[in-house]
């Protein structure tokens, strides 16, 4: 009888021992899911606070923007023959290109870059506002009535243009 009591306990034993690396494998589950979730959770805020300084100017830039097409308005008014005989005129379009100018270099500073504009349309970043008869290829662009703009790598504003049937 002595032999089967030793052989209970040390069964009794045994059975405690994997109970204990059971729990022990669970926890150790357990801690390995919440370090990754805490990781991705980093790496969604870090992302989250990177968007954010970047893109956060957004709304301000596409302002700013309705001011650009203004000055380059102005520019475009003035008749050359005019600036050429008139100094006032001269420095006043002189004034207001090199307004226009650091406008842009300052949206540049803030990733705020203008759309090239050349060759085919793009639907991801140019709006056709009118469709014109041409010897051009279908969709070529033909003209750029207003610039278009990203921001990082998201559109700011698209670019209307004229292109080709």
């Amino acid at each position: 009888m002595t032999k089967d009591k030793k052989e209970i306990k040390k069964d009794k034993k045994i059975c405690k021992v994997a109970k204990l690396e059971h729990e022990n494998a669970e926890l150790k589950d357990k801690l390995l899911r919440a370090m990754s979730e805490t990781e991705n959770l980093r790496k969604r805020s870090q992302k989250e606070i990177s968007d954010m300084a970047t893109y956060s100017v957004s709304k301000f830039a596409k302002e700013m923007l309705l001011v650009s097409d203004n000055l380059k308005r102005a520019i475009a008014s003035i008749p050359t023959k005019a600036i050429e005989e008139d100094e006032a005129l001269n420095n006043l379009f002189k004034g207001v290109n090199a307004t226009q100018s650091q406008l842009i270099k300052i949206l540049q500073n803030f990733n705020i870059k203008q759309i090239k504009c050349e060759g085919i349309f793009d639907p991801n970043l140019h709006e056709v506002m009118i469709e014109q008869e041409n010897e051009a290829e279908s969709g070529t662009i033909l003209t750029v009535l207003e610039d278009g703009f990203t921001i990082g790598d998201r559109l700011l504003r698209p670019a209307r243009v004229i292109v080709s049937k």
